[in-house]
């Protein structure tokens, strides 16, 4: 009776593991920002980002940043196991723009990237395994001037030869 009570334990403790790491990999995504206009190559080759900060709402990023970001893992994720980060920009919807297929670091359940250049507009970073998307995230990308009344009164007052965009505003 009572190996039959340890075994069974056995096998639900067992069993439970099995159904944890085979579940969707978890996580979180992490931000850091730098600005390489004028850096050597071999600068950028060393530059490695190690302080991201961890957060999902009102990313806002300039078009001369240097995007760099990380996804950290909390669970579900094997090293030996490859994962596709998709970039998506928006248009009338979102339009894929980037694929990038990544594995896990060694020794850290993290996958680092960047972005260079990006150009104004809303963004979309997915992230996938197996052909399903496990996590995902928006920012923006904005001018460096933003959207203030200045730009937008500078903009107004320039003539513009196009009848259609003239009067549309």
């Amino acid at each position: 009776m009572f190996s039959r009570i340890i075994t069974s334990s056995v096998l639900a403790l067992v069993f439970s593991i099995f159904l944890v790491s085979c579940g969707d990999p978890k996580g979180n995504f992490g931000w850091a920002v730098s600005f390489e206009e004028g850096t050597s190559e071999l600068d950028k080759d060393f530059n490695v980002q190690t302080e991201f900060t961890m957060t999902r709402e009102d990313l806002i990023f300039s078009p001369q940043d240097t995007i760099h970001f990380v996804y950290v893992f909390d669970s579900g994720a094997s090293p030996e196991k490859e994962f596709y980060f998709s970039l998506n920009k928006k248009s009338i919807d979102y339009l894929e723009i980037d694929l990038r297929r990544k594995m896990i670091e060694e020794g850290n359940a993290v996958i680092r990237d960047s972005y260079i250049g990006l150009g104004v507009g809303e963004y979309l970073l997915k992230a996938a395994f197996e052909g399903d998307v496990f996590d995902q995230v928006e920012f923006k990308v904005l001018p460096e001037d933003g959207f203030f009344t200045e730009s937008l009164e500078r903009d107004l007052s320039t003539e513009i030869e196009d009848e259609i965009i003239r009067y549309s505003r």
